[in-house]
């Protein structure tokens, strides 16, 4: 602490010093030239106040660190005070302790030994909590002092450097003034105009070298700031340097991934498109087999019928796999072609084989009591657009038991016929509703052409606007099953 206050004083004395040497010398170099050279009453006047000032300060540090060196110096008697007074205080409680103790080995009752200890805990705890109040004192006491020494030595570093800024001051002033007589000394005894040349050309000299100075100071600045800019350039090269690789290679596993997807695109499409080909064909042989199965039935329900059967004209049963665009025209212009023909034929034979049509549907309906034949019959029955007179007693009396008159066999037929057309109409939309679902995830197959196949099925969806009607009738349908299943049943009882 001494030493720490010691130096600021030997910093001031330093430069005054330093500066009393400077002054010496340059009076000598004066001697030296012209010895009977003696300073003027202004720069002797300089000299006085600047030493005052410097002195003035001095002082101002002297004095201060004095008043600081008596408040320590009270603080620590004081504390020495406290620590003496507590210690004789810790003392006498811990003679009291132990006289409390030897009081508590004297006991002999329970309760009483139980008080004395009791008595000596509270003795123990009261000089426990003023040894822990002390010892925060002390420390509250030594952070202040902390923080004041830090205080302390940040004000002296700023009167330092203010004496220091005190004394350059006065060492350019006295410089200045000592040029300032060097240079009347020099002139002396010329002429007025060859002096004032002098103190011109002086002048000049003087803000030549000040001029010089800043430039230095600036060329220095400039330097350091050119310098800098040179580091900062390179540091700033190297990281974009660092970060232009790092985006080419980011760059090159973008494209690498990138054509990885294209790889994987291309995969994929051509793999969908080879799934749906065979998904394609695996639901064309299965509508195909649903189709011979359907042509099976019909041709079995015409043998037991004892009708001739004709395959139907069916074009779409000859084509395989998808269609291509560039066939759709060819294709539906054969289809409606085949499809006239085929019509023309039929309508020639229809009315020609409806007579024995509708006689032998009948007769079957009168011999076979099995509701799942009568329900192929009914197959049958629907094809046909008109009904002869019915003259046969057997199928009269079964119409009778259902209530049901020969008049009302058309209306039966036509029932039958728009039922199988919104059953089949249903089925389509079933269809096209799933093909179109499964469609849906193939983005990059191409889509199929399905007018082969509207030819085909608009020729069937006739009756759209029949669903209210042709689900009651499907409900008249199960009743009269009903009373014919009963009525056969009733006739094999009677036989």
């Amino acid at each position: 602490m001494e030493e720490a206050d010691k130096s600021p004083e030997e910093a001031d004395k330093s430069p005054e010093e330093a500066s009393e040497v400077n002054v010496e010398s340059e009076n000598q170099e004066d001697q030296d030239w012209n010895c009977p050279f003696v300073p003027s009453q202004s720069i002797v006047y300089l000299l006085r106040d600047l030493r005052t000032s410097v002195n003035n300060l001095q002082s101002a540090a002297d004095a201060k660190e004095l008043l600081q060196r008596q408040e320590l110096e009270e603080a620590r008697r004081s504390r020495l005070q406290r620590l003496q007074d507590e210690f004789k205080l810790s003392g006498d409680k811990f003679e009291e302790i132990n006289e409390g103790w030897l009081l508590a080995k004297q006991k002999e009752i329970h309760q009483e030994l139980q008080g004395a200890l009791n008595k000596q805990e509270e003795l123990c705890a009261a000089l426990i909590e003023d040894k822990e109040k002390l010892i925060d004192d002390l420390k509250h006491e030594l952070k202040v002092k902390d923080d004041c020494y830090v205080k302390d030595l940040r004000n002296q570093a700023e009167e330092l450097d203010l004496i220091m800024e005190r004394i350059e001051e006065q060492i350019k002033t006295l410089t200045k003034a000592y040029r300032e007589e060097l240079v009347q000394v020099e002139v002396g005894p010329e002429s007025s105009p060859d002096r004032e040349h002098q103190v011109l050309l002086t002048k000049d000299k003087t803000e030549w070298e000040q001029y010089m100075t800043e430039f230095m100071e600036k060329e220095v600045r400039i330097t350091a700031d050119i310098r800098n800019l040179l580091s900062q350039y390179s540091r700033q090269d190297a990281q974009f340097k660092r970060k232009n690789r790092y985006l080419l290679e980011d760059y090159k596993r973008s494209v690498l991934q990138y054509e990885r997807i294209q790889k994987k695109i291309k995969h994929f499409a051509a793999a969908d498109v080879r799934k749906f080909e065979e998904m394609w064909l695996v639901i064309e042989e299965e509508v195909k087999e649903l189709v011979e199965n359907a042509l099976l039935v019909d041709s079995l329900i015409c043998t037991k019928l004892g009708l001739a059967w004709q395959r139907p004209p069916m074009p779409f049963m000859e084509l395989s796999g998808p269609i291509q665009p560039k066939k759709q025209l060819v294709q539906c212009s054969q289809m409606v072609m085949y499809q006239k023909g085929a019509s023309g034929q039929a309508q020639s034979g229809a009315e020609q084989e409806q007579e024995k049509l509708m006689k032998a549907v009948l007769e079957l309906m009168c011999d076979e009591s099995n509701t799942s034949y009568i329900m192929l019959v009914y197959t049958s029955v629907y094809r046909l657009n008109c009904v002869q007179q019915i003259l046969n007693n057997e199928t009269c009396i079964l119409f009778q038991s259902l209530g049901i008159d020969v008049e009302d066999l058309p209306k039966l037929s036509n029932f039958l016929v728009q039922y199988t057309q919104h059953k089949e109409q249903s089925e389509v939309r079933r269809e096209g509703k799933r093909m179109h679902n499964s469609g849906r995830h193939r983005s990059s197959v191409e889509a199929r052409d399905a007018s082969e196949d509207e030819a085909y099925w608009d020729s069937m969806i006739t009756a759209t606007h029949l669903v209210p009607e042709t689900q009651s009738l499907e409900q008249q349908n199960r009743e009269l099953r009903m009373l014919l299943q009963q009525s056969l049943t009733s006739r094999v009882r009677h036989y």
